[in-house]
This record gives structure tokens, C-alpha cells and sequence, in this order.
């Protein structure tokens, strides 16, 4: 079931309604538990399995960890902790890759081997929701987690519908929390999750799915045939595509928080604004990047044991992140790439760093860099394979072929790019509830009306899944 979908909205106005309707705190809590349960098992009844799996296991061992001393029982507790929430993800997201590339191996050695394939369906969420259940036996054991949680809380916490699929990944201190007591919900919430849903369904639908989509997928299904200016489009438009397509959804998931009294953290903070790339991995995907932050990059050492120690842990991390995204040697590369980028500019920043706080046309030039060389790293990021990444790098250069986008779809991409780098950049330090508080009441809804008039109009053509759904 996706934000996009009829069938989300109207099952979305029951549970607001009967939320809304019930007095009991306990009793709401429950009713949004089991329509978490159902909007997940609607895509997949057999899957619920392993949720409640994951739920359970972590729930289980976290609150073990609270109340145990012996350090010897805590660490086992925490391998236990380990293996079976990461092992669940390894099995169903990486076990497939795992084998293909021992084949691949012995086949490079002679070695013909064919075994059984392995035909596994990836369960929709399963990185998300395995990272958040992991992050509360991870702070179990470091003891930030000092009181034990409730069956329904934790599972409301692992499985809260509007986060569930594509985060954002939030903490155990950020949610738990809030389910300790009843939710004050406002008409203020209610308007703001109203809003924040039709501006998430706006970039998903109109500017991600409408605008810049078709034009992406032409140029990499036929990455022989672009030439330059066609193969450049393409690229800008998918820089455009994930952001409005990964942000929207965070968006909407804040958006229908809000209209039960949750807070979520956000997701996206005007990331194509960013002045290098530790800027950057602070306003893009920043539940993911905190994440990786706080339970791997700052637990291998940080930067606290050198700069050769630190430059290695820059690249693990990165490497890990793009292997997250999923089982492919492209999201490793576009990983590697990213810690790259972040060891080059700790190594600039040390020896040239008052370059970056001089003045504003240098900070100018440098953000525009930053977008650059991110836009060029989302290559293997949207590419299947390296043939047709190497394909898309070289026909940059490319030549006196045909097109493959026509001049009004080059003109709206360039709109699209273009009016979202202004944005971002006009944003760059701001918040958009100042902005919106300084409008008066007739362009708020005039606003809101041209987007809602805007996804209906759009609405019977092609759907397209939500990228991060795959991850």
C-alpha cells in the first residue's frame, strides 16, 4: 500500500477516524498497531512473520540487556541481539549476491559450480525496520536505554505504518517516549499532516513520477543511443528524481505522524544546497547517516586514533551505507565513491580550510561542485550494471547521435532542476514553517489547492513505486 494509492487514503481516513474516536490511550495505541500490521501485510501476509520475528527477538534481548550486570551474559546477549536481527537481513537481502559472486569466483578459477538458485522475494521495509529494532538493543547495551519497554510500545516503534517501509529510521529516545502517554493532538496537527501529505504527494507524483521519470528512463534505456546534451538531462533529472521521490515520502510519512500526534524526525534538510560532503551527509537521508554516525563509524574508532584510522573508517562506513541500499557491487561503487568525496575534502579542508568560509561566490562555487560530483555518483546508483554506467560516463562526450528526449522534455527537466536548486539554496538555512507562517491564509490554500489539482490530474498515469521501497 502506497501514500499515492486510493486505497492508502481511505485507509488512512478509517484509522484517523477510529483513532480519533477512542479515549483510551492503551486502545489507540493497539488500533494503530494492528493497522501497522495490516498496511504491512497487505503487501505480503507471510513477511508479517518476520517483522514480528525481528519485534519480538529485540524487544526480548534489549530488555535483558537493561537488567543484566554480568558483562560476560551482556556481550552474549548482544551477539544474540546481532545475529539474528542482521542475520534475517543478510539471509533475504544478500544471500543471492553472496552466491553469485562465489560462482563468479570459482568460475575464474575453472571451477564450474551451479547450485540450486536461490529465488527469495526481499521483504518490502526490511532494512529499515531491521536498523531501528537493532538501534534498541545496541543503546540496551550501552546503557542510553535504561528502562525496559512494553510489547505494545516496541512493536508500535519497530512497525508505525507511516515510517514502516522507507523510514525515516527513528531512534528508540525519539519514539518509545512519545508512546508513554496520550498524544495532545491539535488543529494545528492535523492541518500541518495535511499539508506536509499533499506537498510529500506533490514531489512524488507530479515532480518525480510526471516530470522527471519518463525522461530518466528513456536515457538509460537507451544509454547507446544519448548523446551529450541528452545524457546530461537524464542525469540532472534523476538527481531531481530521487530527491523528490525519497523526500516526498518522507514528507508524507512526517505528514500522517503528525495527524495521529507522533513527531518524526526529519529526513531531508534542502540536501542539493550542501557545501561539500559532510554538509551533505547531514541533509540527506540524516536518520540513515546518524545511524551509520553513532552505531558504526564512531564504534570502529571515529576519528579518534589517527587520520589513517579515520580516512579508513570514512570509506567503511560509506561502503557499508551503499551496501545497505542494497545487494549489488553499483551501490558499493557509489559508496566508495561518497568516501572518496569525504577523505578528499577532511584532507582539503586541513590544509586549505579557509577556502570554505570565505566568500559567499567561493561558497557558491563550491556548492555547485558538491552538486556536480553528487550527480555524477547518483550514475551507478540508478545503473543495473557497470556496462551501462561506464555507457552513461562516456556519452557524456558522446556526439552526432539521435536523440532520445524531445526539446520539451529537456526544457521541463531543466525547469524542474533548476527551480529546485533556487529553492534549496534560498532554503539553505531556514525553516519552512517561518515561510509559511509569514503567508497569509487565501495563498496557503491557493498553494495547496494548485498541488491537490495538480496530483489529480496526474493521477492516471503511470505509477511508479517509491524508489526507497526497494531498499
Amino acid at each position: 500500500m502506497s501514500f499515492d494509492s486510493i486505497t492508502f487514503i481511505v485507509f488512512f481516513i478509517i484509522v484517523q477516524f477510529g483513532y480519533h474516536l477512542m479515549s483510551n490511550w492503551d486502545n489507540k495505541k493497539l488500533l494503530l498497531l494492528l493497522s501497522s500490521y495490516l498496511f504491512y501485510g497487505l503487501w505480503n501476509p507471510p513477511y508479517l512473520i518476520l517483522l514480528l520475528f525481528t519485534t519480538l527477538l529485540s524487544l526480548y534481548v534489549g530488555n535483558l540487556l537493561v537488567s543484566c550486570k554480568s558483562q560476560f551474559k551482556r556481550k552474549i546477549l548482544l551477539i544474540i541481539g546481532l545475529l539474528g536481527t542482521l542475520g534475517v537481513l543478510g539471509f533475504y537481502k544478500y544471500s543471492g549476491f553472496i552466491l553469485g559472486n562465489i560462482i563468479q569466483l570459482f568460475e575464474a578459477f575453472g571451477i564450474q559450480y551451479r547450485p540450486p538458485e536461490i529465488d527469495i522475494l526481499l521483504p518490502i521495509g526490511i532494512s529499515f525496520y531491521t536498523f531501528q529494532a537493532l538501534s534498541y538493543v545496541l543503546d540496551c547495551y550501552r546503557h542510553t536505554q535504561k528502562e525496559p519497554s512494553t510489547v505494545i510500545d516496541f512493536s508500535l516503534y519497530v512497525s508505525f505504518f507511516p515510517q514502516l517501509i522507507a523510514g525515516p529510521i527513528v531512534r528508540t529516545s525519539e519514539f518509545i517516549p512519545q508512546c508513554q502517554s496520550p498524544r495532545d493532538i491539535t488543529f494545528s496537527h492535523i492541518g500541518w499532516g495535511g499539508a506536509l501529505l499533499v506537498t510529500g504527494l506533490f514531489m512524488k507524483v507530479v515532480l518525480a513520477d510526471a516530470f522527471l521519470a519518463p525522461v530518466v528512463d528513456k536515457v538509460y534505456d537507451n544509454y547507446l543511443l544519448s548523446g551529450s546534451v541528452d545524457t546530461l538531462v537524464g542525469i540532472l533529472g534523476y538527481s531531481g528524481q530521487i530527491y523528490f521521490d525519497f523526500a516526498g515520502y518522507s514528507t508524507c510519512a512526517i505528514g500522517v505522524a503528525m495527524c495521529f500526534g507522533f513527531a518524526l524526525p526529519d529526513n531531508f534538510r534542502y540536501p542539493y544546497s550542501a557545501i561539500g560532503f559532510s554538509d551533505f551527509w547531514k541533509r540527506w537521508h540524516i536518520s540513515l547517516s546518524k545511524w551509520l554516525r553513532d552505531y558504526l563509524y564512531i564504534s570502529i574508532g571515529g576519528n579518534k586514533q589517527g587520520r589513517k584510522v579515520e580516512y579508513r573508517n570514512l570509506m567503511l562506513t560509506m561502503l557499508i551505507a551503499g551496501l545497505w541500499h542494497g545487494a549489488s557491487w553499483m551501490f558499493v561503487i557509489w559508496g566508495g565513491l561518497h568516501g572518496l568525496f569525504l577523505i578528499i575534502e577532511h584532507l582539503v579542508k586541513r590544509r586549505f580550510g579557509r577556502f570554505f568560509k570565505a566568500t559567499p561566490g567561493t561558497r557558491f562555487y563550491f556548492l555547485i561542485l558538491t552538486f556536480i560530483l553528487i550527480t555524477l555518483s547518483w550514475i551507478p546508483f540508478r545503473s543495473p550494471d557497470a556496462f551501462v554506467a561506464i555507457n552513461i560516463f562516456t556519452s557524456l562526450l558522446r556526439s552526432g547521435v539521435s536523440d532520445v528526449t524531445s526539446s520539451l522534455e529537456k526544457i521541463e527537466v531543466a525547469i524542474v532542476i533548476f527551480s529546485m536548486l533556487a529553492w534549496q539554496i534560498f532554503m539553505r538555512n531556514k525553516h519552512l514553517e517561518d515561510i509559511v507562517n509569514h503567508l497569509g491564509w487565501a495563498l496557503r490554500v491557493a498553494v495547496l489547492v494548485i498541488m491537490i489539482v495538480s496530483i489529480l490530474s496526474v493521477e492516471g498515469g503511470e505509477s511508479n513505486a517509491y524508489i526507497y521501497f526497494q531498499f
